[in-house]
């Protein structure tokens, strides 16, 4: 009836239902093309179940919706490739990747069946990008006379907050930004300071706008410490990081510094033996809130003393013999410095005797007098051992450094007794020769390990590491002989009548006397890869290695150096096999078996590749590294271990070298290669008992070598100087190149560990030209050779002076301390320009002259520091015969003796004491240019440079005689030694004869300061001024005296 009444009839209703529901279908798809920002899909697309194209191929991968952002930008988050089968699996990661990395708000998966496959589509939705980034509420504040201004910049905050222009708008990273300028800005002492985000944390915003309340810096007006007694405040300021601001700047106040510090103070009073200080902090702000007053209340108790001193589980060294040096003394009050240089002491004695896992630990017991306390030392002693490989392991984009670079700087050798102390000293000689970095921040310095190397079965060397001969591989047995049938390999074409034999990877060099009751002849091996293992089963097989492989690894064995047993402990009819080297200085290569398998010593935990135990720490221990003992042999009357540098393999005695015989042909050389050998009959060693040997990994990275400089200094003796410096320090003047590559990687001319060094210094009264090369171990011996050539300019006030010419000299180290050196020099002399009236000795020299020296030296130098020594000793002593247009013999002496005399608690504050002289003669024929002149910060402070001398004419002719003596008393006058003072008494002449005419005795004390300024370099910035108190005729005298200098 409703229908009649409104004139509808049913297929009205019909129709307009179908209507409906068409347009309905229509807006959804319009809709989310809008949304979309595309035309509606195609009816091919189908987005539901995806699995029916599991496993078919993908034909192609399309991206839509990513308008401003890059396919190339997209790609990384997808795992699904075109060609690749298709996977669900990677689809649902490809999505989760894709909303996870900030860039899209929506991805949805999309798929289209083709004939060969399915095409995947994937539909996104753009995040909103980064329109700008703004700080509001910043401040900065002028400083005096528009020098700038001071306050946070904004680029700090733009490096803080981690946004760009065109990034993703995500309002998670937003806040988070507005939480790090907040911790930025209290780092820089702002502590009320508060962010606000005013736009970026909302959908649809397209800015990133931060508030931000700064509110005062608060800067650190004042530190003040009270209740301390034993050490002024002065020196506290110094273990504290909370500073006092300077005119206003600088010492900003942060909280988190200042309750660090009261730890920091607690533990520097525990180091002085105050164990029951107790420290406080007051804070104290002014009314603007902007200026902080630091109290720092210290309660020092009583200072602990040592009551005794004790050792437990010591058997090789008595208790005598280990107290002998200690620092810390019963009795005595007790210091953190003086125990942890007792322990180090203690290991370093255990150390040097080969006792390298002695496990020292000291416990402290506190007693129930109050005060007192016992150290007790529990020592655990362990093996002694001995150096077994040395394998170096050179690391580099293009190594090119010889190993005989590392080795010829390392102490130890195999067989020795290790000794811990030349291990450090080995490694502080390869930091100091620049060769390698040295970066303690990364973690990467040349070092030396325990433990086994972690090699492959095969090694292979590199130009610049080892020439191309392989050392290990091939051998020749002695005619008649049949080698085992596990050592026969196919005959080379070869003109030697034996037959050739292989070593297996892991098995050992067989002889005539491998009998099949077990007992067996090994010979020594000279390769880290030639160690004696037993024989496996299986026929080895040749390598397939390229060889250009680069060495990773080797062992230290120089050549012309072998360990011997007598001929009768040889198995009977047995030719020995002579074995090959390498040339001098490189290492051979080996294409056989590596090292022997590792067994671990029984109770002992397996730790390869531990590093040298710390000598600071009281707390630390080291667990052994497990190496397995050697077989004991007794033979009475033996004579000491000697001295050799062949690879010992672990758990093997020293075994023999016999004489000459059959010399090994390595693969790829043509027939009657023949490689160098040992020399004729070397003397016969009888063998020794060995105990457990110790691998050692030497690991070092090269660095940048070659350096550029260019510099500038000052001084009062030679004016103003300039200077630009070419110094290559890993030079190898034999190094030539075979092609511009060579050049390209640093290879050229490098590897040797020689320096080579052309200087050029221009100055206003001296100019100095040098070119010179030193190799400072000399065909792999401990002798240095040096070779120079110079050209020298000086202005004197009464003549020029040229110097042109060379100088050689050899030296070698006798022990740590003492060194012997020999030299030649050969110089060409013109003096010119002499002033008039021209003096007799002047004239005479005139001219050119010819200059032959021959030089001896002999220094001893025991200083704890070369600029700033406070202990020790050094002298040299040195003897010159010259020859030329004038021959006279010339003798030189100088000594000096510091003296510690006191320091504070902690070991700094340094007060020494000098005492020292030099002293000089020269024969009557000695040119005016040779002769002896004093004045300057060097020799008499208070005097000019060269301004005491005899003179004639009122020109300062030299001497043939001077001595000169001085006394020094160095102390702090800033609680960090930044600034020394000095006070010094300088005295001395220089005469015509061999004889002190006290009426011209000069004496001058002065006082004067030092600052050392670390960017600068480590000698310190010297000013002195001298007031001469007894002088000679004609003396020029300047009270003030200085160095400076700075190299860039």
């Amino acid at each position: 009836m409703t229908d009649r009444n409104l004139g509808i009839g049913k297929g009205t209703v019909w129709l307009l239902l179908v209507v409906g529901f068409a347009f309905g279908m229509f807006s959804e798809t319009w809709q989310g093309a809008l949304l979309w920002g595309q035309l509606p899909p195609k009816p091919a697309v189908n987005e539901q179940d995806p699995l029916q194209y599991q496993g078919q191929p993908v034909v192609e991968l399309r991206y839509e919706g990513n308008e401003k952002v890059p396919d190339t930008k997209v790609n990384p988050y997808v795992r699904l490739r075109k060609g690749r089968e298709f996977d669900i699996d990677a689809v649902e990661s490809d999505v989760r990747q894709l909303i996870s990395s900030g860039l899209f708000v929506d991805v949805r998966p999309f798929y289209q069946k083709v004939p060969d496959g399915v095409i995947v589509i994937y539909r996104m939705v753009e995040r909103p990008r980064l329109e700008k980034i703004e700080f509001v509420g910043m401040k900065r504040t002028p400083i005096i006379f528009g020098l700038g201004n001071i306050g946070i910049k904004e680029k700090h905050l733009r490096d803080e907050v981690g946004l760009e222009e065109g990034d993703s708008v995500d309002p998670v990273a937003i806040s988070d930004a507005a939480r790090r300028i907040e911790d930025y800005y209290h780092s820089k002492g702002y502590n009320h300071v508060r962010v606000d985000v005013l736009e970026g944390n909302k959908i649809g915003d397209r800015n990133a706008v931060f508030q931000i309340f700064e509110g005062p810096v608060q800067r650190v007006s004042a530190i003040r410490f009270e209740g301390n007694e034993i050490v002024s405040g002065g020196r506290l300021k110094t273990q504290i990081q909370t500073k006092k601001m300077i005119a206003g700047l600088f010492g900003k106040y942060n909280p988190e510094i200042l309750e660090g510090d009261v730890d920091r103070l607690v533990a520097y009073y525990h180091g002085l033996g105050y164990w029951n200080v107790r420290v406080g902090r007051e804070v104290k702000f002014n009314e603007e809130g902007d200026r902080v007053t630091v109290r720092f209340v210290i309660d020092e108790g009583i200072r602990f003393k040592v009551r005794d001193i004790s050792f437990v589980g010591n058997e090789v060294f008595s208790t005598a013999e280990l107290s002998s040096e200690l620092k810390l003394k019963a009795d005595n009050g007790y210091l953190q410095a003086d125990l942890e240089e007792d322990l180090t002491f203690i290991r370093d004695h255990y150390g040097s005797q080969g006792y390298i896992y002695a496990d020292i630990k000291p416990d402290i017991r506190y007693l129930d007098q109050p005060g007192m306390l016992d150290v007790v030392y529990e020592i655990s002693e362990g093996a002694q051992y001995r150096v077994g490989r040395i394998n170096v392991v050179v690391n580099g984009d293009y190594p090119h450094t010889k190993i005989t670079t590392v080795l010829n700087r390392l102490s130890v050798k195999p067989g020795d007794v290790i000794d811990v102390r030349e291990l450090r000293a080995s490694e502080r000689r390869l930091r100091a020769s620049g060769l390698f970095l040295n970066d303690p921040a990364r973690g990467i310095s040349p070092t030396i390990a325990y433990g086994k190397p972690n090699l492959g079965g095969r090694q292979l060397a590199s130009r610049g590491q080892s020439p191309e001969i392989d050392l290990e591989v091939d051998g020749v047995w002695p005619e008649g002989y049949t080698p085992p049938q596990a050592f026969q390999a196919p005959k080379p074409e070869t003109n030697d009548k034996g037959s050739v034999w292989h070593v297996p990877a892991g098995g050992k060099f067989p002889m005539p006397g491998d009998y099949p009751d077990g007992t067996s002849s090994t010979l020594p091996a000279m390769h880290p890869s030639h160690l004696p293992e037993r024989l496996p089963e299986a026929t080895p097989k040749q390598s397939s290695l390229p060889p250009s492989e680069p060495l990773r690894n080797q062992a230290h064995y120089p050549s012309g150096s072998f360990s011997q047993f007598s001929p009768q402990q040889l198995p009977p009819k047995v030719q020995p096999v002579q074995y090959a080297q390498a040339p001098r200085g490189y290492v051979a290569r080996g294409q056989g078996p590596g090292p022997s398998p590792y067994q671990p010593y029984p109770n002992n935990p397996t730790n390869p590749n531990r590093p040298l135990p710390s000598t600071g720490n009281p707390n630390s221990s080291f667990t052994p590294t497990p190496v397995p003992s050697f077989p004991q042999t007794t033979n009475p009357g033996s004579p000491p271990p000697p001295s050799y540098y062949e690879a010992v393999p672990p758990g093997t005695p020293a075994n023999p070298l016999p004489s000459p015989g059959t010399t090994v042909v390595p693969p790829g050389e043509g027939p009657g290669t023949i490689l160098p050998i040992p020399p004729e009959n070397p003397p016969l060693m009888e063998p020794w008992e060995m105990g457990p040997t110790q691998d050692l990994n030497v690991t070092v990275e090269e660095t940048e070598t070659g350096r550029l400089s260019f510099g500038v200094g000052v001084n009062s003796d030679a004016g103003l100087i300039g200077q630009v410096t070419v110094d290559e320090q890993n030079f190898d003047w034999l190094r030539f190149p075979r092609g511009w590559a060579d050049f390209r990687d640093g290879q050229a001319f490098r590897g040797g560990g020689q320096r080579f060094r052309l200087e050029a210094v221009p100055g206003t009264d001296v100019s100095r030209y040098v070119v010179s090369l030193t190799e400072p171990y000399a065909f792999d011996t401990a002798y240095s050779l040096s070779v120079s050539g110079s050209y020298y300019t000086r202005f004197y006030d009464d003549w020029e002076e040229n110097r042109t010419g060379g100088r050689v000299a050899i030296g070698r180290a006798i022990t740590h301390d003492l060194s012997l050196s020999f030299a030649f020099r050969g110089e060409d002399v013109e003096i010119r320009d002499p002033t008039v009236p021209t003096p007799p000795e002047l004239a005479e020299a005139v001219g050119n002259n010819t200059l032959l020296g021959f030089r001896v030296s002999l220094t001893h130098d025991t200083r704890d520091s070369t600029f700033l020594p406070t202990e020790g000793h050094y002298f040299e002593t040195s003897f010159e015969q010259v020859l030329g247009d004038f021959v006279y013999p010339r003798f030189s002496a100088e000594y000096r003796q510091y003296f510690l005399l006191g320091q504070r608690f902690d070991g700094s504050g340094r007060r020494t004491l000098t005492v020292g002289g030099q002293m000089g003669i020269t024969g009557e024929d000695t040119p005016i240019y040779d002769r002896f002149y004093a004045g300057g910060y060097r020799t008499l402070r208070g005097f000019d440079f060269r301004g005491v001398t005899p003179r004639s004419l009122g020109v300062g002719v030299g001497g043939d005689f001077m001595a000169i003596g001085t006394v020094e008393y160095q102390m702090p006058i800033t609680a960090n030694d930044l600034f020394r003072g000095v006070v010094f008494l300088d005295a001395g002449t220089v005469e015509d004869e061999v004889e002190i005419d006290w009426d011209n005795f000069r004496v001058a004390p002065g006082v004067g300061f030092l600052v050392s300024i670390q960017a600068l370099g480590p000698a310190p910035l010297a000013f002195y001024f001298g007031f001469p108190i007894a002088t000679g005729e004609g003396d020029d005298e300047r009270i003030f005296t200085f160095s400076l200098g700075a190299i860039r």
